[in-house]
């Protein structure tokens, strides 16, 4: 098994400090690899913490999403198709796959998989006043999303975004 990005940086670090910081001659070159080592102990942290918060959000929102659904699934059959065909989407959605995601990659690629079913849902709840067995569900996504977006404002995490095609 190959290492992932904290091993890395943690082997780069330990190299660091082992090897070259007694090589190096300057105060000025030894204050450079302090602010190095810093920073590499922090990317390990963020990226540790990073993969908690994916995996926590993952399993929220998968959650949220098959509630959603059978409520949807408990509406009369004239309250349109485009509810049925998000039922279902949902549905798939919330369910977690065969082999659940262990590398971020595959949590990011989830996740963004994930957000993409969050704006379906949102347009939904747009409308939630003519659908009242809906507005607990909308409720806990939209908090969900506020107490995300702040979990990202206090310690923000790289996470790339899949782009388009």
């Amino acid at each position: 098994m190959r290492p992932n990005v904290a091993e890395i940086a943690s082997g780069i670090s330990e190299t660091l400090r082992a090897v070259i910081m007694p090589e190096l001659q300057s105060e000025v070159a030894r204050s450079h690899v302090r602010v190095i080592l810093d920073l590499l102990s922090i990317m390990v942290r963020e990226w540790e913490v990073g993969v908690l918060r994916l995996q926590r959000e993952n399993a929220e929102l998968e959650t949220i999403f098959a509630e959603l659904a059978e409520q949807l699934n408990r509406l009369p059959p004239d309250a349109g198709e485009d509810l049925v065909a998000l039922a279902t989407e949902l549905r798939s959605a919330s369910r977690p796959e065969t082999q659940l995601p262990t590398t971020s990659t595959e949590l990011i690629a989830r996740n963004n998989d994930l957000r993409e079913e969050v704006n379906k849902v949102l347009l939904v709840c747009g409308n939630a006043e003519r659908l009242p067995a809906l507005a607990e569900q909308c409720r806990r996504l939209h908090q969900h999303l506020r107490s995300h977006a702040h979990a990202e404002m206090v310690a923000p995490t790289d996470r790339p975004r899949a782009g388009p095609g």
